[in-house]
């Protein structure tokens, strides 16, 4: 466990640093009887190629944005007032140059190195029940060769790492050993059980060594320790100082070595829910880095993780964001 608390560090020019992948999102209706016969399973996540990414979208309607749980992350941050820098990687086609444009035209700085390679894609399909089947196309993300400017992590308070990319093992550790040679405070995210169960003994190493805070869902937690929510807590505080643990609907629990606090989710009628703990993670991180008290980090989760499930997609517009800057006064 990497004990430090969250300071303000005067002369610092980046609240956030992200280090994730990137992809366009591309979010298809179907019924449950056309996503059995598309992909074969529910309310999962699986990678694919290329061929197999174009063959889904292919004839489909489908509403696309810029994306990638990081990357969904560090804009709900930027859009509550911190400076947020983003360090991945993209394709040289027109849709990586429309991609860092669309990032830098919200404000976000861009550390993003265009290759040969595709621009990552996603394809979320929605059924009626509101629930999510996604399957990605990951193009080239950030590995081992993907170049760190130690400049950024000298600039930066806050490392995050996306849960996506703990199979990069290397790049990994070399993010994490910056961020601890300059005294930023990490967190990460587990992305799903899939990610989870593959690369469990890293997590916890990493969690153990480099991290502060920790944020998943119950399920994410009942994959890494077999408990769920509230008895998951105890199991992540071992490692580290602050861990936070969603449940959808039924609100979420963030535990600390000196309390556990239950915040409730707000009440909405959602159109889909992709996007709630990218959001979730948005709300609480932007009041983590403020000092706030966990419950109030979790109450802004909650609450922008509400607003983003009345849309399509991740994307918040900017009236919504007005409206949360009110419910926060």
């Amino acid at each position: 466990m990497l004990t430090c608390c969250v300071s303000f560090i005067f002369g610092k020019s980046i609240d956030l640093l992200m280090l994730c992948g990137a992809a366009v999102d591309h979010f298809v209706f179907v019924s449950d009887e056309e996503l059995v016969n598309l992909v074969g399973s529910k309310n999962d996540w699986e990678p694919i190629s290329k061929s197999q990414f174009l063959e889904l979208i292919e004839g489909k309607d489908f509403i696309s944005h810029s994306g990638g749980s990081g990357i969904n992350l560090a804009k709900g941050v930027n859009s509550l007032g911190k400076r947020c820098a983003i360090l991945s990687q993209v394709g040289t086609d027109e849709k990586g140059g429309d991609f860092i444009a669309a990032l830098q035209a919200e404000g976000i700085q861009t550390h993003i190195k265009q290759t040969d390679f595709s621009t990552a894609g996603c394809v979320c399909f929605i059924t009626p029940d509101k629930e999510r089947t996604m399957r990605t196309f990951q193009g080239s993300p950030p590995n081992a060769k993907f170049e760190l400017d130690e400049k950024l992590f000298i600039e930066a308070k806050h490392l995050h790492i996306e849960g996506y990319l703990l199979g990069e093992e290397i790049l990994c550790l070399k993010a994490l050993n910056l961020a601890k040679k300059h005294g930023l405070t990490i967190s990460i995210d587990l992305a799903n059980t899939f990610i989870v169960q593959k690369q469990k003994d890293f997590i916890l190493k990493i969690l153990d060594e480099y991290a502060n805070l920790v944020l998943c869902n119950d399920l994410e937690a009942r994959a890494l320790f077999g408990k769920r929510a509230r008895g998951s807590i105890s199991e992540f505080l071992k490692y580290v100082d602050t861990a936070v643990v969603t449940m959808g609907a039924d609100g979420s629990f963030t535990g600390s070595k000196d309390q556990v606090v239950y915040t409730p989710a707000f009440e909405v009628s959602p159109k889909e829910v992709t996007g709630a703990g990218d959001l979730f993670a948005s709300g609480f991180l932007a009041s983590y880095l403020d000092e706030k008290p966990l419950g109030e980090c979790a109450k802004l989760g909650s609450l922008v993780a509400s607003i983003v499930i009345q849309c399509v997609g991740a994307e918040i517009p900017q009236e919504h964001w007005e409206l949360i800057f009110k419910e926060q006064t």
